[in-house]
């Protein structure tokens, strides 16, 4: 793979499998979503925030997945891309920061079947694998820096869009907190 190539074909390569993930997970999301409509909250491997949040109407599913999905897959790209740029060159890598935008929208192509429940799991991890494969390609480093500096990024991402999640839902349904944390709401007469 070369890394100085430009950005159009990986990005389109990368659009196409958020887009085929993104048809092929609405049964998905909407099987799930009536499963925990039925059951109340349940955790599943590969029910995603959408299921977990309760989003069980077909034109929102399909609106989020087949559109909002891929966008937002394709700038996290950029994003995650120039974290992991970052801790390369701090890891002593050489590559540049096409070539780490190259190798993540390369693994998106784990995509394509990530949408079943559980093989999506292993194909995220595999997903890592190649990330990790790439990184060292690209920047010369050894495997164990470039895992280190995978991992770094994940955890690092993972905590940023977990808090960003939290706190939208915490904006958009207040009384979210009270409902998990049991406390009983005082009635609205006796509230002053």
């Amino acid at each position: 793979m070369s890394t100085a190539e430009g950005y159009t074909d990986p990005l389109i390569f990368a659009a196409i499998s958020y887009l085929i993930y993104g048809i092929l997970v609405v049964p998905v999301d909407y099987g799930m979503s009536k499963i925990i409509g039925m059951y109340g909250f349940i955790f599943f491997p590969m029910t995603n925030l959408l299921t977990m949040v309760g989003v069980n109407r077909w034109e929102l599913i399909i609106f989020i997945n087949v559109l909002v999905m891929p966008i937002l897959g394709i700038i996290s790209t950029f994003i995650v891309a120039a974290v992991q740029y970052l801790i390369y060159k701090i890891f002593g890598g050489t590559g540049s920061y096409e070539g780490t935008v190259r190798v993540i929208f390369y693994t998106a192509a784990v995509m394509v079947l990530s949408w079943i429940p559980i093989l999506g799991l292993i194909l995220g991890i595999y997903s890592l694998y190649l990330n990790i494969v790439g990184g060292m390609i690209v920047h010369k480093v050894s495997m164990e820096k470039s895992t280190v500096v995978v991992l770094i990024s994940t955890v690092i991402l993972t905590i940023v869009i977990w808090g960003l999640v939290i706190a939208a839902y915490l904006i958009l349904y207040p009384d979210f907190y009270d409902y998990i944390s049991h406390t009983p709401r005082r009635p609205i007469f006796l509230q002053v």
